[in-house]
């Protein structure tokens, strides 16, 4: 599909200047992608998305996979990097570099835990899902909901609506996934897609709701927030045991000067044993 009436470039069939994540995300998937052509299958099935592997503590696979392609061919890969080309950086423009960072991860992520949801509870939990589709379809929402008057060339001949596009890749994409709730789809992560289609759908909703008053989500500052405190409250803690067992090693060093090694108990041995070992090893 191509795009040749973006609102968020100079109109006709003018190429949209890329943004800064814009640009970053599609070169870091195309590194991703040359690295899983050389690395074979056990790159992609450590990466990719394998529901059951989730229940096992596998909980990066959730944002890995958004950066995994089809191997094997360039389709995959070239349809979602054309389409975040063209749609994305008008999206970015509006929310911001480290805004839209974080709708594209939660986009995926939300497709990831549609789709592992749905397999986990048909038993297909061991398929592998890979591609930024999840990702890349809410982004073609938001930039929709922005812009719904913006016209797409299927195929390059039959001009349609973005409005009506995203409603129309709904629709596909139900007809495709209800017949066969294991989501496959013929290949096609259906659920990846929809459940990425519903997050951006809300989180774009939610920014108009706001006037795009927030520079992030509120339950990201919060969450870094909440990261950031405990990370202060750890460092505080070693440096307040640290200060102790100083004080301790200073008390023991005085009683070996005053009556020798011989003094000391078994415990305060192996106190100053650990302590020396831990002090060495910075």
């Amino acid at each position: 599909m191509n795009n040749y009436q973006n609102p968020f470039c100079n109109g006709g069939f003018a190429q949209p200047s890329i943004t800064p994540a814009i640009k970053k995300i599609m070169i870091f998937t195309v590194v991703v992608y040359f690295i899983q052509r050389l690395s074979g299958p056990s790159f992609t099935a450590f990466f990719g998305l394998v529901p059951d592997l989730l229940l096992k503590g596998y909980i990066w696979q959730l944002l890995t996979y958004n950066f995994l392609h089809d191997p094997y061919g360039i389709g995959h890969i070239i349809f979602n990097m054309m389409t975040l080309y063209f749609c994305g950086s008008g999206v970015e423009r509006v929310l911001g570099f480290k805004k839209f960072i974080w709708f594209y991860i939660l986009c995926g992520v939300g497709g990831g835990i549609v789709t592992s949801l749905i397999s986990i509870a048909l038993g297909t939990g061991g398929i592998v899902t890979i591609g930024a589709s999840a990702a890349v379809l809410g982004v073609l929402i938001a930039f929709a909901q922005l812009n719904p008057q913006a016209t797409f060339l299927i195929f390059f001949i039959i001009p349609v609506k973005a409005k009506h596009m995203t409603t129309l890749l709904v629709v596909l994409n139900l007809l495709m996934g209800l017949p066969d709730p294991s989501g496959s789809g013929g290949g096609i992560a259906v659920w990846a897609h929809l459940g990425g289609m519903a997050v951006g759908y809300l989180l774009i909703m939610w920014d108009k709701k706001t006037g795009f008053a927030h520079d992030n989500y509120p339950f990201i500052e919060k969450f870094t927030s909440l990261k950031r405190q405990l990370t202060e409250k750890k460092l505080r803690s070693e440096f307040k045991n640290a200060s102790l067992e100083k004080d301790k090693v200073d008390v023991l060093l005085d009683k070996i000067a005053k009556y020798g090694m011989p003094s000391l108990s078994d415990e305060e041995r192996t106190f100053l044993t650990n302590f020396s070992r831990r002090q060495s090893k910075k």
